[in-house]
């Protein structure tokens, strides 16, 4: 069964992404100038299915909509952006190479806090049940 996928992108000139499966550990983070979009998620997918896409920006760029829109993601998006301080609090701890793959690590980590607990409760109430084979299914609706 594949993975379910947390994807944090930074759009741009050059363009980073990182991957998280749902406990939060971080499965890849990667920027290049010359990634596009199309090759972006043919390498995250090969990893397993996104469930969400987060972005450090209010204002969803355009690029994670089309990500979302290809793949069926749902969005995340902070109330306000994330700041460097933000950033730099919420990937302590965590390796990237740059800035770019710092910033889609935020991004990734900011929805996977968002997510979490609805995850966990989802895992929970599914154990307590003896289901927990349907937690793919129950967590992608």
């Amino acid at each position: 069964m594949r993975k379910l996928l947390i994807v944090g992108v930074d759009p741009g000139t050059t363009l980073g992404y990182a991957v998280l499966d749902t406990n939060g550990n971080v499965l890849r983070t990667r920027s290049s100038k010359l990634l596009e979009l199309n090759s972006m998620l043919e390498e995250v997918v090969r990893l397993g299915s996104i469930l969400v896409i987060g972005t450090d920006k209010k204002k969803c760029p355009g690029l994670i909509e089309k990500a979302a829109a290809a793949t069926g993601a749902k969005v995340i998006t902070p109330k306000e952006d994330l700041t460097t301080v933000e950033k730099d609090t919420i990937t302590r701890g965590a390796r990237a190479a740059n800035n770019h793959e710092k910033d889609a690590l935020a991004a990734a980590l900011y929805a996977h806090k968002e997510i979490g607990p609805l995850l966990e409760r989802i895992r929970k109430a599914l154990e307590k049940e003896g289901k927990r084979q349907f937690f793919r299914q129950v967590a992608e609706t």
